[in-house]
């Protein structure tokens, strides 16, 4: 019987320190995607991310935070449907995730889809009414659709938030007011 109870103890304490070594290696390899996904290698980020994404152990902010970067991965790729649906998933598992609205806008920019993108920026002057740039991509919209007083609005405001800015904002308020 005592042979038993020491064979048993051997097992449980080998059982333990496997387990322990185990879980020390998926920790660090877990650490290592994490480095990965904010990496600027599109191809490494969207693979880190995807991993991270599919382990089935992240919390929802992480999965939202992975799902950031891989969207901004895509978007940089061009791969415009995947950057929205990776956008899509980061605002459904963080709903005040300004960042990922802003980018989402950026897309929505890109592609001329003006109205959604309208919607994000809104969303992210929303979310920090303080946000010179938002104003600025935000005039860049109304711009691009042809409404100059709306876009010189938002670039003044820019300009008042960050008068560091005034190459850019006050370039596009030029190209605004010599539309009106």
């Amino acid at each position: 019987m005592r042979r038993l109870s020491s064979i048993s103890s051997s097992f449980i304490l080998s059982f333990l320190g496997l387990t322990l070594f185990t879980e020390a290696a998926i920790a660090q390899g877990r650490d290592s995607y994490v480095e990965q996904c904010l990496e600027r290698d599109e191809a490494i980020v969207i693979n880190a991310c995807t991993t991270l994404i599919e382990s089935g152990v992240e919390s929802d902010r992480n999965l939202a935070v992975s799902h950031f970067h891989r969207g901004r991965a895509h978007f940089r790729n061009e791969d415009f449907d995947l950057a929205i649906q990776d956008f899509d998933q980061a605002i459904g598992f963080r709903p005040g995730f300004l960042n990922a609205f802003f980018q989402r806008g950026d897309v929505y920019l890109a592609t001329e889809q003006y109205g959604l993108a309208l919607q994000d920026y809104d969303e992210v002057l929303r979310l920090d009414p303080t946000d010179a740039i938002a104003f600025k991509y935000r005039g860049d919209v109304y711009l691009a659709q042809g409404n100059s007083e709306r876009a010189i609005q938002d670039y003044d405001e820019a300009l008042r938030l960050d008068p560091d800015d005034e190459v850019e904002a006050a370039d596009a308020r030029a190209r605004a007011a010599s539309m009106q």
